[in-house]
């Protein structure tokens, strides 16, 4: 966004806000309105479970489950898996790429 352009943030928006909105601008030359839908777009709710480990080797394991119930207004392009080794603190990335099966 330049910074010659007007602009408005919203910050604290929920889902509750979606719908239609309406902006009026006006200067020393006159006013408009203008009306535009709103989406809000937020993080995804959590995969649904059961989360199920099959096909275990000692370097890979097949993991699957079910997609979020709220996909935060925007569809789900891929996932990102992580990985909490015991007596770890921290968790390292798997992949970040992992893609939707159909």
């Amino acid at each position: 966004m330049s910074t010659n352009q007007p602009h408005c943030v919203y910050a604290e928006t929920t889902k509750d806000d979606a719908g239609d909105w309406s902006i009026e601008m006006s200067n020393d030359s006159g006013s408009c309105m203008i009306h535009f839908p709103m989406t809000i777009r937020a993080v995804p709710g959590p995969c649904r479970a059961p989360l199920k480990v099959s096909d275990i080797t000692f370097n890979t394991a097949h993991l699957s489950w079910g997609p979020p119930s709220d996909d935060g207004g925007s569809k789900i392009t891929h996932y990102v898996i992580e990985k909490k080794e015991a007596g770890k603190t921290y968790w390292t990335t798997v992949s970040s790429q992992v893609g939707i099966c159909p």
